[in-house]
């Protein structure tokens, strides 16, 4: 089976982590089925053409990007026409070299669905090949509608999808409430189990490693929310250790400073590849995020993976696979409630089984399982089209 992931949102060289979710899922579906990419992305510092073509195998998949210079024209409707036709050109591009490296999909995988969705869609018609959607953005779970695509070429594109595949219950009743209408089918993120692996238990008299890794983006991870949680923490006892991995902002670290915590207690690596944050969570005792958004972040199931307990804001579709072995949830925002967690967590860290928390994520999230519920999808919707 060909399987041909078209998405919205992809790791390239303008943004290496964004999308980074859908490369792993396109990952583990490329461990059955014959699998390759096809992302369109601006770029706007792209000299002497108009469109380049990269293309690489990431282990088993073919990624091909196709990059066009973004218009700067001063007349703002003329810009976005412009824009648009070379986007859509883009996957006329694309669809030339994948026919040559790749052949023809049997199935076309769209990832976000604006405006991957209506791509994968257009395809459908002219090709007779069959397409589903995952789901992952956030901001489906805001009232505000604004912010939510909803013209009817996408709302369309969704319908006649063969499935919708949000990765939480949560975002799929979002999406029911903003009047998307489709078969859903929840299917989780994904964890490489075989690389994210539990580590040896902290000495005795050690410092117990609390660890917290994301984009650091401020209005959705709440860093100062934690920062200023630790400082009042360390008021009280000082048995415990920080450490932030992601893009730190400047008034993050500033605040850090400001209110006078050790650089011995908290620490930020800045972004660190994918097997370093398995080491890092390898030599931790406890995973800490407290975001005042999410769906089901990745690093949540890689930690528990990697046999930590997840202490973790009560957001989006985190509760559906929080237990009482695994974690604790806290209300977002909440900062006393943050603290009362974090010592009850430093008290009871080692209550919590790390083989088991990895066993659970292995049993839900690993490679195979989470290829194995899209490969049941994609010969659903084949033995569709051939009825």
């Amino acid at each position: 089976m060909k399987v041909l992931f078209l998405s919205s949102w992809f790791p390239s060289r303008i943004n290496p982590c964004n999308g980074d979710f859908v490369e792993r899922h396109a990952l583990a579906v490329s461990g059955n089925c014959h699998t390759a990419v096809l992302h369109v992305q601006a770029d706007q510092h792209l000299k002497g053409m108009v469109f380049e073509i990269t293309q690489k195998s990431n282990k088993s998949l073919l990624e091909i990007i196709v990059y066009f210079k973004k218009s700067r024209c001063r007349i703002k409707p003329a810009e976005r026409i412009i824009n648009l036709m070379r986007y859509g050109y883009g996957y006329l591009i694309g669809y030339g070299v994948l026919k040559k490296k790749f052949g023809y999909p049997d199935i076309i995988h769209a990832n976000i669905m604006f405006p991957a969705a209506i791509i994968a869609w257009l395809w459908s018609i002219i090709a007779g090949v069959p397409y589903i959607i995952s789901e992952h953005w956030t901001a489906y779970l805001s009232d505000n509608k604004s912010e939510i695509p909803s013209g009817w070429f996408i709302r369309r594109a969704v319908r006649k999808a063969f499935a919708v595949t949000p990765v939480t219950k949560n975002l799929e009743l979002a999406l029911r409430k903003h009047g998307y209408k489709g078969r859903f089918i929840v299917v989780p993120n994904v964890v490489d189990t075989d690389v994210f692996l539990p580590g040896p238990e902290s000495a005795a008299g050690e410092k117990i490693k609390l660890l917290h890794v994301s984009s650091m983006k401020e209005e959705q991870k709440n860093i100062t929310g934690i920062i200023r949680t630790l400082k009042r923490l360390s008021e009280v006892r000082q048995d415990f250790m920080m450490t932030f991995v992601g893009d730190v902002q400047p008034d993050q670290k500033a605040l850090a400073g400001e209110l006078g915590l050790p650089e011995e207690m908290i620490t930020f690596t800045g972004e660190l590849p994918h097997t370093e944050v398995a080491k890092a969570m390898q030599q931790s005792g406890i995973f800490v995020m407290f975001s005042n958004v999410e769906n089901l972040p990745c690093v949540i199931l890689e930690a528990m993976s990697c046999g930590l307990p997840v202490l973790a804001s009560d957001t989006g579709g985190i509760r559906e696979w929080i237990r009482e072995f695994n974690g604790i949830v806290v209300q977002p925002r909440n900062e006393d409630k943050l603290l009362e967690a974090l010592v009850f967590m430093l008290d009871n860290y080692k209550k919590f089984s790390k083989g088991e928390l990895h066993r659970f994520a292995d049993a839900h999230f690993s490679n195979g399982v989470i290829a194995g519920k899209f490969h049941d999808i994609y010969k659903d919707a084949l033995n569709l089209k051939n009825i």
